[in-house]
């Protein structure tokens, strides 16, 4: 076979592999119905967004008025937490205290508010000399959840 003819084979098959990749990449990925509808009972004004499957859950990220948000709800569609970045300047008086008593040494890298069904915490990531923390606070300031070893965010 002229040498001409197989690279123009190898390059046509070697685009069409490309195009199949990116599409497959770019596919709808779309939760079940259930957690459509939960997601829009809790936030009906919500259009544009972009879901997120993990293991366990499916995240919906999406802006309202500029602030980018996180929604997680399980897989049977049930409403887990919102989450929202902060400044740091935006903790209240009492979180930054109690950070402050455990966590002296460490500086505020970011700052979220998270809603559940218990009602607002506060995580904040720490920049600690064995590694990032992430610590979740109640408005109060008392520490209810610290995680050492985190995924990036």
């Amino acid at each position: 076979m002229n040498p001409k003819v197989i690279n123009s084979i190898i390059i046509a098959l070697a685009l069409l592999t490309a195009t199949l990749i990116y599409f497959y990449g770019m596919r709808s990925h779309k939760p079940q119905i259930k957690v459509i509808d939960s997601f829009v009972n809790k936030f009906p004004s919500v259009r544009d967004l972009l879901w997120e499957e993990t293991e366990d859950q499916w995240v919906a990220r999406f802006r309202v008025q500029g602030r980018a948000y996180s929604a997680y709800f399980l897989k049977e569609g049930q409403w887990q937490k919102t989450e929202y970045e902060i400044n740091n300047q935006a903790l209240p008086k009492a979180v930054l205290q109690g950070v402050e008593a455990r966590f002296s040494d460490c500086p505020v890298q970011q700052a979220r508010i998270a809603h559940n069904q218990e009602g607002r915490v506060f995580v904040v990531r720490l920049k600690a000399a064995e590694g990032p923390i992430e610590v979740t606070l109640d408005n109060m300031g008392k520490v209810v959840l610290i995680q050492k070893e985190i995924e990036n965010k």
